[in-house]
C-alpha cells in the first residue's frame, strides 16, 4: 500500500506543512530553509510505521496524519508537555516521557469507522528490552526506558535500543488494524551521515568492553562501503547457489524429459537460433558483470541445417534449462548492471566491478586497485545510497533520503533525479526527498512541495 499524503500541525507550535506524494513520477521532493521540520517529518512517517512511538514524544506538535492509497488515515495526536520544564518542575530531569500523551486514530476508506490506540509498551516487553540491554556493557539504564551508550554518548530511547539492536521484542500490543497497515506499508529512512557502519559496537563481555575502551581513540567502525562489499559478495554466492542446484535438477533430469517429451512445449525451429543468440549476450553480460568465469558459463552451440534438422528437440529442451538456470541471477544481475551503470557515469578517472568473491573491486584509470575506503566521501555515498535502493528495500515502500546532495559535486546533483528514476523503474518504490539544494532539483520543480515559515513567525 502506498502513501498518498503527509499533514502534520502546531510542529514545533509553529508550522502546518502539507506534503501530497506524487504518484506518478514516485519522487517528491520537500525543499525549504532549515528548521522548518524537514528531518522531522521523515522521522515521524518512519516512526509511525516502525512503531517508534518515542519520536513522537521528543517532539511538540499538534497532530500528524498519513493518507493511504486505499483512503485509509492514520492520525496522531500528542499533548506535548516541554520536558525541561515538566522535569524541572518535578525536580527530576531524567523523568521519562508521559505515555499516555499519544493516541492514534484510524479511519477506514469511507472516513468512518473511527478506532483508537494509545500506544503504551507492555510491562513483558519493557522487562525483555531491560533484560536484554543489561547484556550491553556499552548501555547505561538513564531512565525506565532511555539508555546512554558511553561508547558514543547517544541517548536512545526504547524503540532506538530495540532497533540499534536487532532485539526480537514485541513491545507494543497494537491493534490488529495498525499490524494490518504496517504490514502493508513499509518506509525506509536514510539519514544524511551513512558513510560509517551504523550497526553499533557489540562488546561480547566486560572485559571486551574494557578493551574496547582502551583502542577507542585508535579503532573506528567498518566503513559501509566495506560491508555492502563483503555483503554483495554473500548475495552473490546465494544467487550462485542457486543457479547450481537448478542446474543439478535440470542436468540429472534431462535424458527422462527429452525420451517423454511430445513436442508441445518445444521451441519452434524457427526461433531457435534466436533464442542461441539472446543466450549468448546475456552470458557475456553476466561474465562482464563478474557473476561468471568463462568456465562456468554453459556453452551455447552453433547451428547448422546438420543440427537444425536432426536435434531439434535435443536443442530446444538444452536452450529451455539454460534460460531455467540463468533465470536465478536475473534479478542481481539487473541490480549489478544498473549499479555498475550509474557509478562509472559519475566516477572519474576509476571504476568500479564486481567480484564474486571480493565483492566491490575499485580500478584506476591504468588499472592498479585502489582500496575501497580510499574513495572520496562524495564517491562514498553516491555508492552506499544508489546501492540501498537497489538491494534495501521492498517493493512500494517508501524511500526518504535526508540531503542526498551531501559531499556531492554540482554535476552529480543535477543528474541525481534522473538516476533515481532508473532505479526506482526497476525497484517500483516511493521516494521522498529533503533538500536545500535547488541544484539538485533542476528542472523537477513540479516534484517539490515548498515548505515554508509562516507570514509574521520570525
Amino acid at each position: 500500500m502506498r502513501i498518498r499524503s503527509v499533514t502534520v500541525t502546531k510542529l514545533f507550535d509553529m508550522f502546518d506543512h502539507e506534503i501530497r506524494l506524487n504518484q506518478d513520477s514516485r519522487i517528491s521532493i520537500i525543499h525549504g530553509p532549515n528548521g522548518i521540520g524537514k528531518t522531522v517529518l521523515m522521522k515521524m512517517i518512519n516512526g509511525l510505521f516502525t512503531s517508534n512511538y518515542g519520536v513522537f514524544l521528543s517532539i511538540p506538535f499538534g497532530s500528524f496524519s498519513v493518507e493511504l492509497s486505499s483512503g485509509e488515515r492514520v492520525c496522531i495526536e500528542g499533548n506535548y508537555t516541554e520536558l525541561e520544564t515538566r522535569d524541572a518542575a518535578e525536580g527530576d530531569r531524567d523523568s521519562d516521557p508521559i505515555e499516555e500523551s499519544l493516541v492514534l486514530r484510524y479511519f477506514d476508506s469511507n472516513g468512518s469507522n473511527e478506532q483508537t490506540y494509545n500506544p503504551k509498551p507492555t510491562r513483558q516487553g519493557l522487562a525483555r528490552v531491560r533484560e536484554l540491554a543489561e547484556s550491553k556493557p556499552e548501555l547505561s539504564s538513564i531512565g525506565s526506558t532511555r539508555w546512554e551508550n558511553i561508547l558514543t554518548g547517544d541517548v536512545l530511547t526504547i524503540e532506538e535500543v530495540i532497533a540499534a539492536y536487532d532485539f526480537q521484542v514485541y513491545l507494543y500490543n497494537e491493534p490488529k488494524w495498525m499490524k494490518d497497515i504496517k504490514r502493508s506499508t513499509r518506509t525506509r529512512l536514510i539519514q544524511a551521515q551513512r558513510l560509517q557502519d551504523p550497526e553499533p559496537t557489540r562488546p561480547l563481555g566486560f572485559s571486551a568492553y574494557l578493551s574496547s575502551r582502551r583502542r577507542r581513540a585508535s579503532s573506528a567502525p567498518k566503513a559501509t562501503v566495506v560491508r555492502y562489499s563483503e555483503e554483495i559478495a554473500k548475495e552473490i554466492g546465494n544467487a550462485m547457489a542457486e543457479y547450481g542446484q537448478e542446474s543439478q535438477i535440470r542436468d540429472r533430469s534431462f535424458p527422462k524429459r527429452l525420451i517423454e517429451s511430445d513436442g508441445t512445449e518445444l521451441i519452434a525451429q524457427d526461433n531457435l537460433q534466436e533464442k542461441l543468440d539472446e543466450l549468448e549476450k546475456k552470458t557475456a553480460k553476466l561474465i562482464k558483470l563478474g557473476l561468471f568465469e568463462d568456465k562456468d558459463v554453459p556453452e551455447i552451440p552453433k547451428l547448422d541445417d546438420t543440427t537444425q534438422n536432426n536435434l531439434t528437440d535435443v536443442l530446444s529442451i538444452y536452450v529451455q534449462d539454460i534460460e531455467a538456470k540463468l533465470s536465478k541471477v536475473d534479478a542481481i544481475s539487473r541490480q549489478l548492471e544498473i549499479l555498475i551503470a550509474i557509478i562509472n557515469n559519475r566516477f572519474m578517472c576509476k571504476t568500479l566491478e564486481i567480484d564474486k568473491r571480493k565483492g566491490f573491486i575499485f580500478k584506476d584509470n591504468k588499472g592498479n586497485e585502489i582500496p575501497k575506503t580510499s574513495l572520496s566521501s562524495g564517491e562514498q555515498h553516491e555508492l552506499i545510497l544508489i546501492y540501498q535502493l537497489l538491494f534495501h528495500v521492498e517493493h512500494n515502500s517508501l524511500i526518504m533520503i535526508d540531503e542526498p546532495e551531501l559531499s556531492l559535486h554540482v554535476d552529480w546533483q543535477e543528474r541525481f533525479l534522473d538516476d533515481l528514476r532508473d532505479v526506482i523503474a526497476f525497484r517500483h518504490f516511493d521516494l521522498l526527498i529533503a533538500t536545500h539544494s535547488p541544484t539538485l532539483v533542476d528542472d523537477k520543480w513540479e516534484w517539490v512541495v515548498g515548505l515554508r515559515y509562516p507570514e509574521g513567525v520570525c
